[in-house]
């Protein structure tokens, strides 16, 4: 049989661009995100076995695998009677540190063997380019090339892993390091996403991103669900379930079809005619079996809503929490939403107001206007607002109407003077508030969200635009207008000529003509590309701000691991060119 190896040398290895799927989706839903971010609507597919479609993804991301620490015993120490005594306790001080040393390194590698998702497995800083004779080679963000230009297809990665064809045709798994998790070989290889099904003369293993071996037999009938989310594997009338990762979840019963799928998170349903089973699939372990078609709607670390979806006539929601359905709501005039915490608010559908459910999917409080955790809301009542903070009900501000969630911890809320009953003299204006209640900031004409950076754009009068911190402190002059990239801002004054500002309001260019920006990479880092003058442009993180070169040409096209300057290829990280080489 085939097993994968990895090869150390030294020399970088060759790559190139296209995957076959063990199994391509067709969605029935059109404003399903492919992408992988949650969509609030139904997001079900259908399944379909296509073993020799092909896919290439320009947007593949990365990530590192963590496996479980294998855990080593301390050597034994053999006192012996006659060794001299300074040596018995030098050896016993020796143990006592290696034994903390091993302890803190296994304590280490614990706390981190539940890192992997499946919303990260395509995070990755390695992507392929292709040469002007049409071969690919594997590069990495900094622009550092990992392997030749030896292959004349590739696939996306997938926990690291892509499958790959060399110039002379043969199939390979590389990881994203340019190293083989599988050589070079004679062998077929289909696969995309975390398995891969490797045909050795007639007899088939299917192996995870992982190289763990998880299938093996002359005949195998594969179906993947979700983007390769979940899998199943039909050997010998057995039908067993796989999550990305390898792991099993158990198996259906032999006549079981699941036409249909849906997810969202951690969680998968397969769904057929009849019924539905939901599993978490980064635990990973089968929930539970409802008869009847559920897509899963909103999901969060305790609770799980589903929704009825397919051919149901009737439309419900069921809440499920700690692998038990709790209770079912009638969907037909109800909209439910779930907070982080676990809580579940209901809204009628032509109402602005939120229902807080007990447990039992009782009202436990209504005419909610706004939340932010089970415990953490504002009750309107006739032109009031009623702050709860922790569940208990702590001031309340007259004539107002609630706005947003400025923040965790945070709301704006608005004042308003048209209010009836409310006097004329009430200033109309924008505050930030506290959980309990308390005005945090002076009035605003306008006031926004604060970002990652603890920054907000508020606005003083229609056309005096500043950035605040989380003090509620006004930064650096007046705008005409303001636009957030990152954690730093394009501003324009009113003739309309644009700059670069910092998080605390510094001019960094006076002057930008124009300006691209690429909002992340594998290093969850965003940049922004601002031309200052004709054929010079500047590169700046723009989460740090730093500053990373000024770059010269005419044109600048920008992508996801790197951008391009009159045809160049250069890296966001080091703003220097790295294909062609200089």
């Amino acid at each position: 049989m085939l097993r994968p190896k990895s090869t150390n040398n030294s020399e970088p290895l060759l790559n190139s661009n296209n995957s076959d799927e063990l199994n391509k989706h067709k969605y029935a839903n059109e404003n399903y995100n492919q992408h992988g971010e949650y969509d609030p609507n139904f997001n079900a597919g259908l399944s379909s076995y296509d073993k020799d479609s092909v896919i290439e993804d320009k947007n593949e991301k990365t990530s590192v695998f963590i496996k479980n620490p294998l855990l080593q015993t301390q050597a034994e120490i053999n006192h012996k009677k006659k060794v001299k005594k300074f040596l018995i306790i030098l050896s016993c001080l020796l143990s006592a540190i290696v034994l903390i040393a091993v302890l803190t390194l296994i304590l280490k590698k614990l706390d981190k063997k539940q890192t992997l998702t499946f919303e990260n497995l395509n995070d990755t800083d390695s992507f392929f380019l292709r040469n002007e004779i049409g071969y690919y080679a594997m590069f990495n963000e900094d622009g550092k090339q990992l392997t030749n230009f030896d292959f004349k297809t590739v696939g996306s990665f997938f926990g690291g892993v892509a499958k790959v064809t060399t110039i002379d045709g043969k199939s390979a798994l590389i990881k994203d390091d340019g190293r083989y998790l599988i050589e070079p070989n004679e062998n077929n290889i289909y696969g995309s996403y975390s398995l891969f099904q490797v045909n050795d003369n007639g007899n088939y293993e299917v192996y995870s991103f992982n190289g763990k071996v998880i299938a093996s037999g002359p005949n195998l009938d594969i179906d993947n669900y979700a983007y390769g989310s979940l899998f199943t594997i039909k050997k010998d009338n057995n039908i067993e379930v796989f999550n990305y990762a390898g792991y099993s979840l158990g198996f259906l019963p032999s006549d079981d079809y699941y036409s249909y799928y849906s997810y969202d998170g951690s969680y998968v349903t397969l769904i057929n005619d009849k019924k539905t089973i939901l599993y978490n699939i980064d635990k990973p372990e089968k929930v539970l079996e409802l008869d009847g078609q559920y897509c899963l709607f909103d999901t969060s670390d305790t609770t799980v809503i589903l929704s009825s979806c397919g051919t149901n006539q009737e439309k419900l929601y069921k809440v499920i929490q700690n692998g038990k359905e709790v209770y079912t709501i009638n969907s037909s005039e109800q909209f439910l939403s779930l907070t982080d915490d676990g809580a579940v608010f209901m809204r009628e559908r032509q109402s602005e107001y939120y229902k807080l459910l007990d447990e039992k999917g009782n009202v436990y409080i209504d005419d909610i206007i706004g939340y932010q955790s089970g415990k953490d809301y504002i009750v309107e009542f006739d032109n009031r607002l009623m702050f709860y903070h922790n569940g208990q009900r702590k001031n309340i501000v007259d004539c107002a109407s609630y706005y947003q969630v400025a923040k965790d911890g945070l709301y704006i809320i608005k004042v308003d003077r048209y209010a009836d009953g409310c006097r004329s003299d009430v200033n109309n204006r924008y505050t930030y508030y506290d959980l309990d209640g308390n005005p945090k900031s002076d009035s605003f004409y306008a006031a926004g969200r604060f970002n990652e950076g603890n920054r907000a754009i508020v606005s003083t009068d229609e056309l005096e635009n500043y950035v605040i911190n989380d003090s509620f402190e006004v930064l650096g002059e007046a705008h005409y207008s303001m636009r957030a990239v990152g954690n730093l801002y394009i501003v324009w004054d009113e003739k309309h000529n644009q700059a670069l500002i910092d998080m605390n309001a510094k001019v960094l260019e006076a002057t930008v003509l124009s300006y691209k920006s690429y909002g992340s990479s594998s290093d969850d880092e965003s940049y922004i590309i601002v031309e200052v003058k004709k054929g010079e442009h500047i590169l700046y993180n723009s989460k740090s701000g730093e500053k990373i070169k000024t770059i010269k040409g005419d044109e600048i096209e920008t992508y996801m691991h790197y951008f391009m300057v009159d045809g160049k290829y250069f890296s966001y990280r080091t703003g220097n060119q790295f294909y062609p080489k200089n």
